[in-house]
């Protein structure tokens, strides 16, 4: 049984804030923090503290660039998010990267409701949902296509929150049984 709170879990956690803290302050992730945090991904394998091979972190760490690359290729997520992916997958490995992909997918998705609900309140987030189910597609976020007169802009939302809350529930919850 691993420890609840190891190296690690100590190393995600300083790298998640941080991400954090730059997601929301600049809407964007550094290269030298993902780099740092690949480097320390290998740097605790060679000293021990690690949990998977040099093999599996590689592994984790294209699957965790690979997956989330269409989201990119269609601007959902930004470059950055989507580098901090494959850092968190070269920590986790192969299981752990795609649970989180799962976990912060949910994440993400409560996220974006909660902003519509804010922004919009109740009765805009359903029509929004409604057309956006209805026709299958991102129409209503370009400008003077959601019917009225002002344009409708997308609202970019700091990611690296829903990543972290995906790392968080794969740590406290692990893969569903």
């Amino acid at each position: 049984m691993r420890p609840l709170f190891g190296w690690t879990d100590t190393a995600l956690l300083i790298a998640l804030g941080l991400a954090c803290l730059f997601d929301v302050r600049f809407r964007r992730i550094p290269n030298v923090l993902v780099g740092v945090v690949l480097f320390a991904s290998v740097a605790l394998i060679l000293l021990g503290h690690g949990e998977l091979t040099l093999g599996q972190c590689a592994l984790g760490a294209v699957l965790g660039l690979l997956v989330p690359l269409p989201l990119y290729a269609m601007r959902a997520l930004g470059a950055g998010d989507v580098k901090l992916m494959a850092a968190i997958g070269a920590f986790l490995g192969v299981p752990g990267i795609l649970w989180v992909i799962v976990y912060t997918g949910m994440a993400g998705g409560v996220m974006g409701l909660a902003v519509l609900w804010w922004l919009d309140g109740w009765k805009q987030t359903v029509s929004k949902l409604a057309l956006f189910i209805r026709f299958r597609q991102i129409e209503f976020l370009r400008p003077g296509s959601a019917g009225g007169d002002e344009p409708v802009r997308p609202v970019r939302l700091p990611y690296a929150l829903a990543i972290s809350a995906g790392v968080a529930l794969y740590r406290f919850f692990g893969p569903p049984v």
